[in-house]
């Protein structure tokens, strides 16, 4: 089993997209497959084909790809509790990102942004997790948004990671080892 790579967000901007390459490059070859076979007919059907493929690969990728980032880890610091992470990112994301915080089961810090709930879980080995959720009604009747809520979520999730980060000094602690010539 491969180590799960530790995340230090350095700015607010959405995390990446490891999406869009992959069906920009899958379509595109479908694409020039269907042009070619104008002229040579095989190769038609394979592209219109390969675009029935293609679409139900890359709807299946991208819900492998949103569910990746509920697994997610992002660098916390040791003994840190939710009330704390509450008090200290609670004036940032309201005033700065319009977002709503509220404490859920357990005292854990719930986040609304967009019609998309962020549940911020604190991890045994100094990491804390972003569990991304949506209302059972948005998910029942608005199944077919999975390509824009990745985009929001990836959206929100670097903001969230990001001001955590920066409300303890994680992020601003690793620039400086990096600019003094220390590795991440």
């Amino acid at each position: 089993m491969k180590k799960q790579k530790i995340e230090i967000v350095y700015d607010s901007s959405p995390l990446p997209d490891e999406y869009s390459d992959r069906a920009k490059k899958c379509y595109l070859f479908c694409g020039i497959c269907c042009l070619i076979g104008v002229v040579i007919t095989p190769l038609l059907a394979i592209g219109g084909i390969g675009f029935i493929f293609c679409y139900a690969f890359l709807q299946e990728s991208l819900g492998w790809k949103r569910d990746d980032l509920r697994r997610k880890k992002f660098k916390f610091v040791e003994n840190m509790d939710n009330d704390k992470i509450f008090a200290a990112i609670q004036p940032v994301l309201i005033s700065k990102y319009g977002m709503e915080l509220e404490r859920g089961k357990e005292n854990i810090v719930v986040i609304h942004h967009n019609k998309i709930i962020y549940d911020i879980h604190i991890n045994e080995d100094n990491t804390f997790t972003i569990w991304w959720r949506m209302s059972a009604a948005r998910a029942f009747f608005a199944p077919d948004r999975r390509k824009k809520e990745y985009a929001q979520i990836r959206a929100a999730m670097g903001i969230i990671a990001f001001e955590i980060q920066r409300a303890f000094g994680i992020n601003s602690q690793e620039a400086g080892q990096i600019e003094n010539g220390g590795q991440r």
